[in-house]
């Protein structure tokens, strides 16, 4: 069986690496194909018909010499036209608002996701993961189903400490763990995200760091997550 491609692309070499694990790990590699790439010159191709389009896009905002809140328009346009399922999401930085401002009625208009990668790229991940077990579902629609509460609440740092979490015990877990639903996830690896361990790299040393997840971002975290109750268990299935 084919495996389905999922491309992200990111300019920042150290936002793709960090990334690429992350989803590498969590689409797992023996039943997705993850392609992380830097610039859009393969991209250029797909959108003209040149070559195929992948099953789903994560683009960044600054691609190259393109913008990802432009380009997803035109991806999502190209496979309309062909007739293909393709998903397409943006996972953004710093320019959030101003891709808002130029692109934002675009990507509204085709339900395309835009999310901040500096706090959103683990719930992207899950979301692109059960579009491709389950079938294109508008991201607000997904939201709700699973019960998760706005993803811009609370403070900001707490926000991010919960993705810094999340990514890390995503990216050294067990392969596929965004086919899990995220409150899923959460509670069998609750130890790893809320001890998680960085790793700083200086000039002559490799420096392993053990974090705890500050209290206030954890009790944010299951006010964002939920635990799947019975009853609402039952009622997803």
């Amino acid at each position: 069986m084919t495996k389905k491609r999922v491309v992200h692309i990111e300019d920042a070499e150290s936002w793709r690496k960090m990334l690429g694990r992350m989803f590498t790990n969590g689409f797992d590699p023996s039943k997705i194909q993850f392609e992380s790439r830097e610039g859009c010159e393969d991209l250029t191709q797909e959108i003209n018909g040149a070559k195929p389009l992948a099953n789903v896009y994560i683009l960044d905002n600054e691609i190259g010499w393109e913008y990802g809140g432009k380009l997803a328009s035109q991806i999502y346009d190209a496979a309309r036209q062909r007739n293909e399922d393709v998903v397409v999401v943006t996972l953004l930085c710093s320019s959030l608002e101003s891709v808002r401002k130029e692109f934002g009625a675009d990507l509204d208009q085709r339900q395309i996701p835009v999310f901040d990668k500096l706090e959103h790229a683990p719930i992207c991940g899950f979301y692109v993961a059960h579009c491709l077990k389950n079938g294109y579902i508008p991201l607000q629609e997904y939201l709700v189903k699973l019960g998760i509460g706005s993803l811009t609440e609370g403070n900001y740092m707490n926000r991010t400490d919960i993705q810094s979490g999340i990514l890390l015990a995503m990216s050294d877990g067990k392969p596929g763990g965004f086919f899990q639903t995220p409150q899923e996830f959460i509670a069998s690896r609750r130890t790893s995200i809320t001890k998680y361990i960085t790793k700083y790299i200086t000039k002559y040393i490799t420096k392993y760091i053990t974090k705890y997840m500050n209290p206030l971002s954890i009790q944010l975290m299951d006010r964002i997550y939920p635990p799947l109750t019975t009853t609402r268990e039952t009622r997803r299935r």
